[in-house]
């Protein structure tokens, strides 16, 4: 996979919100460099690694260089508390796409259990920087 291609910026440009619980996406990626684009979301601070929602991102347009994946989340709840990662995949590669950058492993960010940490322990690491992204209100 194209990683320098790969584009999404926390920015009006790609994510907006159209009402007060639905948000707009947009990823950018080369041309018919991914199989398939998947956005992961959740609750700000949402524990249960059970309450995470995927959905499925669309190419709404191509042009000789990339490919344009968006799609519309509605929450719920007011959208500006959501946060997010991208999961692509490409074959056997697969990337994520979060606030820190791409990961080829992992899930980044999203809420999980690890052994025996407690769910304290996982807001805890998400404060200190591990949440992959929000809006602000």
């Amino acid at each position: 996979m194209n990683q320098a291609a790969i584009i999404h910026r926390p920015t009006s440009d790609y994510i907006y919100p159209s009402s007060r619980n639905t948000l707009e996406l947009q990823l950018i990626t080369a041309r018919g460099d991914a199989d398939e684009a998947e956005l992961w979301y959740w609750m700000r601070y949402e524990t249960d690694p059970a309450k995470i929602r995927r959905q499925r991102l669309h190419v709404s347009l191509q042009d000789a260089l990339h490919d344009y994946y968006r799609t519309t989340v509605c929450t719920g709840q007011i959208a500006a508390y959501t946060r997010y990662c991208f999961h692509l995949r490409a074959g056997t590669d697969e990337l994520w796409l979060g606030a820190n950058g791409l990961q080829e492993t992992g899930t980044p960010g999203v809420p999980r259990r690890r052994g025996k940490i407690s769910w304290a322990a996982t807001l805890r690491e998400s404060r200190r920087g591990l949440i992959i992204s929000s809006l602000s209100a």
